[in-house]
């Protein structure tokens, strides 16, 4: 079944995302299992250990089953406020994109549906992420970090290789992949919208913080997922 959408305006970006996002998972999960995604597991989720990894990569596999055999209704929605005709909840401003699960409006943050939920019981039509002209106005994908000055040798030494690139962590950055990713998480894995020490952990730069400083909130924050499959699974990098 999989992600869908009968809103002109959102389907050409829907169908061109919703094949990527599915390979992405995949890999993510491949890429978690053999450690080569361990970088980009460090970075997000604040662990690299076998054991978190493997924990990790059963939700992604399991993920991506449960799209496999649900539908799950990409809608468009005008958030002006709580009175708007297609607005389900009031929203604030700047966000960009919401979930419902079995039709039931949740407010900002609210933790939509739990994994077992998803897996039966209600009709499956009804769970549906809503995004918003806020989300067709972010980037496809996230900016790269820029790359650190060349390496000068000393006596002759080879060249070191440049590092590996990695996604930008200096500001709130959002991309329409990760954003799509961020909210599938809400209705799949139960995540929520985690409150770190400098505020909601949205973007990479506070996703990152919160990784570093705590990295069970960073497995519940719907953020650091979306970001991590991005950047491990669809890009191959951390």
């Amino acid at each position: 079944m999989g992600l869908k959408t009968n809103d002109r305006y959102l389907k050409p970006t829907i169908d061109a995302l919703s094949p990527q996002v599915m390979a992405a998972l995949a890999n993510a999960a491949a890429r978690l299992t053999s450690g080569a995604g361990s970088m980009a597991s460090l970075r997000w989720f604040g662990t690299a250990a076998v054991a978190d990894r493997t924990r990790l990569a059963r939700k992604l596999r399991t993920m991506r089953s449960v799209i496999n055999v649900n539908s799950i209704t990409i809608g468009f929605a005008d958030y002006a406020g709580a009175g708007a005709m297609n607005s389900p909840v009031a929203r604030d401003a700047n966000t960009n994109a919401m979930s419902l699960a079995v039709n039931a409006p949740v407010g900002i943050g609210g933790n939509v549906a739990t994994l077992g939920a998803a897996m039966g019981g209600g009709n499956q039509d009804q769970r549906s992420v809503f995004l918003d002209e806020n989300f067709m106005q972010l980037p496809d994908l996230l900016p790269l970090a820029p790359p650190p000055p060349p390496v000068v040798p000393a006596n002759g030494a080879p060249v070191p290789p440049p590092p590996p690139p990695r996604v930008a962590a200096n500001g709130w950055h959002q991309s329409k992949f990760n954003t799509l990713v961020h909210e599938l998480t809400h209705l799949l894995l139960g995540t929520d919208d985690v409150v770190g020490a400098t505020g909601d952990a949205y973007g990479t730069q506070r996703a990152s913080q919160l990784a570093a400083a705590n990295a069970g909130q960073a497995e519940n924050n719907a953020e650091n997922w979306g970001i991590f499959v991005e950047a491990c699974g669809h890009r191959n990098i951390r």
